[in-house]
């Protein structure tokens, strides 16, 4: 019983939040009755005014469709552009920051799991010397650099 009120109430509401604002389209065109002839006007009234009203709220729906497909077209495309220009330009910094010289690499006084994922995948490529060779230089093997560091360097240092 209560799941069939709610389940009224929503389709009620359902009914409200298309009908009210499709009248108004509708009626502001010359198509369709206003929200208030549609509530108020028995069906003789309406068939008088508004012959085959169901397809008038169809044609309604489908201009109105139409015209926000049509003014919300160049705001698509211009954020397309724009998102377009932005990956653009993140590929040309990041062509620069691979062609030019390698930031300071600041190293922990230890290396841990932690640090190693959280570093090793934004290594400038000439970077990787300079950690493979502190890491030589405080006891790591070739076996534990390749083992724990190799697999998080990214593509473009390897």
């Amino acid at each position: 019983m209560v799941f069939m009120i709610i389940a009224m109430l929503a389709l009620a509401a359902v009914f409200v939040a298309v009908m009210w604002p499709l009248s108004l389209f509708g009626h502001a065109i010359g198509l369709t009755p206003s929200w208030h002839q549609l509530m108020n006007r028995d069906h003789t009234w309406m068939h008088h005014h508004y012959a085959l009203v169901g397809l008038r709220y169809l044609g309604a729906a489908a201009i109105f469709i139409v015209v926000v497909a049509v003014l919300t077209t160049p705001f698509v495309r211009s954020s397309r552009q724009r998102a377009e220009e932005r990956r653009q330009r993140a590929r040309a910094e990041f062509a620069e920051w691979l062609a030019g010289p390698p930031p300071a690499l600041e190293l922990p006084g230890r290396f841990t799991a932690k640090w190693i994922a959280e570093n090793v995948p934004t290594l400038h490529p000439g970077q990787v010397p300079v950690l493979v060779e502190e890491m030589t230089r405080r006891g790591w093997s070739s076996a534990d650099i390749e083992r724990r560091v190799v697999p998080y360097l990214p593509d473009y240092a390897t």
